[in-house]
């Protein structure tokens, strides 16, 4: 480790035990000895075994329950780590820590789970968390995790991810690019994209399967007023897992990878699925005329 390296971590860990505002000197060596501990941490007594935790256990309780800890200040000091250079390419993703058995821990719900299940079904009990995460366009699985969210299960998920998205990108520095935001199937990128249109972010969500889109509906024939009926309001319907029903793309990329081989992109301009009344768009006057690529 370089001086320049030393010096980085140094501010780091200046900024992270000024963050902490009540209790600072144990929270900051609780956070050292969770990063310090050979094992997974399974109890929270235990952490105070650690050589770098120099309390009694007791210490450690009142800390984690009369301590407090300036989110701002502290997503600051993360945010100042990221690098100068490179793609400011953002992963957004939510994922559960199980408490199965803390039946009375506060704000506990139920969610999907592709590994355990419950009762048979692929659900787990516990805590959900939003993580964004900056990636890089090198074969790795190392990120840079920039901010976390917990998120209540009475929230708006999707108002969440929105208010996250935009907060974050107000405090990134302004750059030429355009920093993106990569989704899974999860998200609703209709509305994420109609609540954020304006704002100079990018956002790609991957599309399930099973979706439906259709084209801007042809030009009508000029008729006397009144005759008719109402316009249409869509065109063409195309169905992703159908390509007989896929209109002709707008355009049509194809490159050779080393490590993927031929790759074929093909996307679609001015596509926009039918929006009922429901979900994001309960209290909607009207549905917007959103249209995803």
């Amino acid at each position: 480790m370089g001086n320049e390296d030393v010096a980085a971590l140094t501010r780091f860990r200046t900024d992270l035990y000024r963050s902490f505002t009540a209790w600072p000197d144990t929270l900051f060596e609780l956070c050292d000895a969770v990063l310090l501990s050979p094992s997974p941490v399974h109890s929270i007594p235990t952490l105070s075994l650690e050589p770098v935790f120099r309390r009694s256990h007791g210490c450690l309780y009142k800390a984690l329950a009369g301590g407090n800890i300036d989110t701002t200040r502290l997503g600051q000091a993360i945010q100042a780590t990221m690098p100068d250079t490179g793609p400011r390419v953002f992963a957004v993703d939510a994922s559960t820590w199980a408490r199965c058995d803390a039946e009375t821990s506060p704000e506990r719900g139920f969610y999907y789970s592709a590994s355990k299940h419950s009762n048979g079904q692929p659900i787990v009990a516990g805590w959900s968390y939003q993580q964004i995460s900056q990636l890089e366009f090198t074969p790795t699985s190392w990120t840079a995790p920039i901010e976390v969210k917990r998120l209540a299960p009475t929230e708006n998920t999707t108002w969440a991810t929105i208010n996250q998205i935009q907060d974050l990108t107000n405090r990134l520095p302004t750059a030429e690019d355009a920093p993106v935001f990569v989704l899974d199937a999860g998200y609703d990128p209709i509305a994420i994209g109609h609540q954020l249109q304006g704002s100079r972010i990018d956002i790609v969500c991957r599309i399930r399967n099973d979706r439906v889109f259709y084209t801007d509906p042809p030009p009508r024939p000029n008729r006397p007023a009144g005759t008719g009926g109402r316009p249409p309001r869509h065109g063409h319907m195309m169905r992703c897992a159908d390509p007989d029903t896929w209109p002709t793309p707008t355009n049509t990329t194809s490159m050779t990878d080393a490590r993927y081989g031929t790759i074929t992109v093909t996307s679609w301009n001015d596509l926009h699925p039918r929006l009922h009344h429901r979900g994001h768009w309960t209290t909607s006057v009207s549905s917007p005329s959103s249209k995803a690529p």
